[in-house]
């Protein structure tokens, strides 16, 4: 089958980004190795200095050569109406990568030319200073260029530089074995292990950080190819991790007593490292290339999921500590494979035990799983996206719906607000829309697009939770409130959401009702109110108060709270900070109803006082 051009662009480019980042931390590896790893020892090596010369040049001559080969498929890739040259001139000048990647390529060039008097130590010392700056810019060129804040920028830098560090540095500490003996080479070795160590550490915690963000959980560790890479890569640097362990422990100690063996050794096992790591640079530059997993919907693979309700039972923490011991009698076992005395009796001990020892009932911790158990909703249970999911009902509904009893829209008897996004959409098209009572003709839903269904999510979520209140007007569990747009005194409040941290008091204010007065301030409470606006309404709002005239957000209030959109009008709530609904003010209530601020503060002390336990939080991941 022959390759299509977009095809080989993409080739070419995740080939060039590979060689580019493998040259860049070559480059700053080298360096960084001559001036602080090896400075006090290279005079002893003359030979060296004019191979360094030659691995400069080389890695420059490569990271160069990589660079245009890039930005040629970058350009390829934009499909410019006007050629190909076009493009790589709107690459190369207007996108902020490719800014940044001629950037990069100019600082390693006067870095290169720093270094070419290498007996000078100030120049190394510059020399790497630009290295690192030229380096640093990585966290321009891949997703974190598009991450809000500084944590992501901040991990990232730490990453390459400690990438650069170890992986880069390991050329140069071959070579020197070859050409320093005795002291000057167990001196060299030991302060690279150190700082070995030091990138290690800062390898395995920063890329835990950011493939948990970029994975998007445990989902897309297992269900996406971002996730799977990512994987691939940690174990990579295990097994780096394990080679650095094993030149420490066993090899570098050796160059005392039996030199040439224990050196021919080392030089092997870092040829070995070295190798690794290019796998591990190589599955990084894919990870670059990929859709995160946290942007896409994953296919989860296996037949079972964790249950994190789990832990609520009173018995599981007991079944956790079996499988603790067994992990750690294993841990054990393995431990002893270390040490000659125990190499035979450790193994067959641990394996005796871990066969003697009570397993775990590994049920309690699990639950069935299906591909769209970890999907993420789309809509996120705005008020629009109920709205939508009501008219999608109302279009194709049976006979049957909003009947006074047993109405098949309210699916409260299928407790939905215990279910995953994902683990509901699945259900909703395999199974309800198959054989349960539904108010649509079996077989509709599985019609609907997956924004459709995930509208129709919404909706069910929130036509049960209208339900809900409807006893006691309190809430029995953790419910959200349906998202919304807010205008606020303050322009940095936009939104619903903005105000979690804080109570929300909202009110429905109907056709020429006169907008209520704001909320007396109460000791020690911070206390915001919302005004929902009819669209007919033309009331002015009071000051310091957020209002909405969204007139999605008039219906799917009306359901979320248990009321018809006729009848919504002067219906308060009470949102707790955490941004769950828990009471429902009505105006036909009377002097129940709180209007003062002394019968408010009952109500607040009452939500602040009772907050929901976590076991009775739904399963909503929009919240």
């Amino acid at each position: 089958m022959p390759w299509n051009p977009a095809d080989l662009a993409l080739l070419v480019l995740r080939v060039a980004r590979g060689l580019e980042l493998l040259a860049a931390l070559s480059l700053f590896g080298t360096l960084f190795f001559v001036a602080l790893i090896a400075w006090p020892h290279w005079h002893a090596a003359p030979a060296l200095h004019s191979r360094l010369k030659h691995w400069l040049h080389g890695a420059l001559a490569l990271q160069l050569l990589a660079v245009v080969a890039w930005l040629l498929a970058q350009a390829q890739l934009v499909h410019s109406p006007q050629g190909l040259w076009h493009g790589l001139l709107l690459v190369g000048g207007q996108t902020l990568f490719g800014k940044a990647l001629l950037l990069r390529s100019g600082l390693f060039v006067l870095a290169v030319g720093m270094a070419t008097a290498p007996e000078k130590l100030w120049r190394i010392g510059l020399a790497v200073g630009l290295a690192a700056c030229a380096l640093l810019l990585q966290t321009r060129l891949g997703h974190t260029a598009a991450a809000t804040g500084w944590r992501l920028p901040a991990l990232l830098a730490i990453h390459v530089l400690a990438a650069g560090v170890w992986l880069g540095g390991l050329l140069p500490l071959l070579g020197l074995l070859g050409h320093v003996q005795g002291p000057a080479q167990l001196a060299v070795v030991r302060r690279f292990s150190l700082a070995g160590r030091a990138a290690v550490l800062a390898l395995a915690f920063t890329a835990s950080f950011m493939a948990w963000h970029w994975t998007g959980g445990l989902g897309g560790w297992f269900g996406t190819p971002y996730g799977l890479t990512a994987l691939g890569k940690m174990l990579g640097l295990v097994l780096l991790l394990g080679c650095a362990a094993v030149n420490h422990w066993v090899f570098t100690p050796r160059l005392t007593t039996t030199p040439d063996t224990a050196t021919r050794h080392l030089r092997l096992s870092i040829g070995l490292e070295s190798l690794l790591g290019l796998l591990v640079i190589a599955l990084a530059v894919l990870l670059a290339t990929l859709p995160p997993g946290a942007h896409i919907q994953p296919e989860w693979p296996f037949a079972i999921q964790p249950d994190a309700r789990a832990w609520a039972l009173p018995w599981v923490p007991a079944e956790f500590r079996k499988l603790l011991v067994l992990l750690l009698v294993a841990v054990l076992g393995v431990a002893a494979l270390g040490w000659r005395s125990t190499r035979v009796a450790g193994p067959v001990l641990a394996l005796g035990l871990l066969w003697w020892l009570p397993s775990p009932n590994l049920h309690y911790f699990v639950q069935p799983a299906h591909a769209a158990s970890f999907y993420r909703s789309e809509t996120r249970y705005t008020a629009s996206a109920i709205a939508r999911g009501h008219d999608l009902v109302r279009q194709h509904c049976l006979d049957t719906c909003f009947a006074t009893r047993n109405d098949p829209t309210n699916l409260t008897p299928y407790n939905i607000w215990q279910r995953s996004d994902g683990d509901f959409f699945d259900w909703l098209t395999r199974v309800f829309d198959r054989i349960g009572h539904s108010p649509l003709a079996h077989g509709t839903i599985a019609g609907f697009t997956d924004r459709e269904r995930w509208q129709l999510v919404d909706y069910f979520r929130a036509r049960v939770a209208g339900a809900a209140v409807q006893p006691s007007n309190r809430w029995p569990y953790a419910v959200p409130a349906p998202a919304l747009s807010l205008q606020c005194h303050d322009p940095q409040l936009r939104q619903l959401g903005d105000l979690r941290g804080q109570l929300v008091h909202v009110v429905a204010v109907g056709n020429q009702q006169p907008a209520p007065a704001a909320i007396p301030a109460l000791p020690g409470v911070r206390l915001t109110t919302v005004l929902l606006f009819n669209e007919d309404t033309a009331t002015a709002p009071p000051p310091h108060t957020c209002h909405t005239t969204q007139p999605d957000a008039w219906t799917a209030w009306a359901i979320a709270g248990g009321r018809t959109p006729e009848t919504l009008a002067g219906t308060a709530f009470l949102m707790d900070p955490q941004g769950w609904l828990r009471l429902r003010l009505l105006p036909e209530d009377g002097p129940s109803r709180p209007t003062s601020a002394l019968p408010l503060e009952q109500a607040i002390g009452f939500i602040l006082e009772n907050p929901l336990p976590a076991s009775t939080v739904g399963g909503h991941s929009g919240h």
